[in-house]
């Protein structure tokens, strides 16, 4: 299909990017896992990313964007694959600073902590912390629609 070759190609960007992503794949459980450790990471930092540094790093800042486009088109397969391209989004913020592609990377992040660890509250704080840092960040950005439809849409899904 024309979704699984966008999927495909990303995964050729990110090789050349040197930010391979592993394509096996996900348990649930495993799923459930990284979300875990990933969320275990803000407890040990407490910080408030809302003051994190700009991602400067060109190769970063690619990835990122490919991880944007991987991550919809695991979405739209309804792929555990997300989880994993949703927990190296806010990894690599973490780690190397925030770019456009960062508030997304936190609402998609609540949305899959939401839906598979049932844990409403993680996933409300998270959602939170997307728009925050959305709303902290000086010019427009372009992953608006992305972040609000993600950190709403669930919300006004269930009704």
């Amino acid at each position: 299909t024309s979704t699984q070759t966008a999927i495909n190609e990303c995964h050729n960007l990110l090789e050349r990017l040197e930010e391979p992503l592993d394509s096996s794949d996900v348990s649930p459980s495993f799923a459930a896992a990284e979300i875990v450790r990933v969320k275990d990471s803000f407890v040990k930092e407490v910080r408030d990313i809302t003051t994190m540094p700009q991602m400067m790093k060109g190769s970063k800042l690619k990835a990122m964007k490919v991880l944007s486009h991987l991550s919809l088109f695991y979405h739209l397969q309804r792929s555990m694959k997300n989880v994993i391209t949703v927990t190296r989004m806010v990894e690599m913020s973490m780690a190397h600073g925030c770019c456009d592609e960062s508030p997304f990377a936190f609402a998609a992040f609540s949305a899959v902590t939401t839906c598979t660890l049932r844990d409403i509250d993680s996933g409300c704080n998270l959602a939170r912390m997307a728009l925050g840092l959305l709303k902290s960040q000086a010019k427009v950005n372009s992953m608006l629609p992305g972040v609000l439809a993600t950190a709403y849409g669930k919300e006004h899904s269930d009704h």
